[in-house]
């Protein structure tokens, strides 16, 4: 229970403070042009441990109170301006499509429950943190060349599914990014497409 705090510094369940979150927020506001107005370094140099319904916590003074504000402010900031933006969020729609039709098709190398390395489907590799640890940008650019690209013994181009995610991935390259035809709010997922082209 000491030491309880320690994992707060990582991963703060109880107020969501934590170098994670730091982390993110001044890297996205840097690399999107998004002012935050928050001082990061100062709320780490002024955190303290501190007992509190007899768990250690990390605390800050009370004149870290605008500063800890302008924190939930500035991710506030992203989340409308950036995270939820909607050319991103068809960019996201996007990729998902292409990483969808061309998983039946990629394996792995991971561990089974056995821990013998094998390879395993795309959509299982997520879980396998070897395996979670190959998937970097890397996979996304063999999808989106996958129809000039082969593997001695492997008949990867010509295949229809990998055919259309590779050109949804160039579509994104060249920003032809889908457009928003209908917006739900609140509606289940469940059969959707399915009752939109039925209209």
């Amino acid at each position: 229970v000491a030491k309880a705090f320690l994992l707060d510094i990582v991963a703060n369940k109880r107020t969501g403070l934590d170098v994670d979150k730091f982390d993110y927020i001044m890297r996205d506001c840097h690399h999107s042009g998004v002012q935050g107005e928050c001082e990061v370094p100062r709320l780490i140099m002024n955190a303290k441990i501190l007992m509190s319904d007899g768990f250690p916590t990390i605390c800050w003074p009370d004149k870290e109170f605008e500063n800890l504000c302008a924190i939930f402010r500035t991710r506030e900031s992203l989340h409308r301006r950036m995270y939820q933006h909607r050319t991103v969020k068809a960019v996201e729609a996007m990729i998902k499509e292409a990483f969808k039709l061309a998983a039946p098709y990629i394996e792995i190398k991971g561990h089974n429950e056995d821990g013998l390395e094998v390879f395993k489907p795309l959509s299982e590799s997520i879980e396998d943190p070897q395996a979670l640890c190959v998937m970097t940008n890397w996979l996304a650019h063999y999808i989106e060349h996958a129809n000039s690209v082969r593997f001695v013994g492997n008949q990867v181009p010509g295949i229809p599914a990998l055919e259309q995610a590779s050109q949804i991935l160039k579509d994104i390259q060249r920003r032809r990014i889908w457009k928003v035809v209908v917006k739900f709010s609140g509606v289940p997922e469940e059969g959707i497409i399915e009752k939109i082209c039925s209209h």
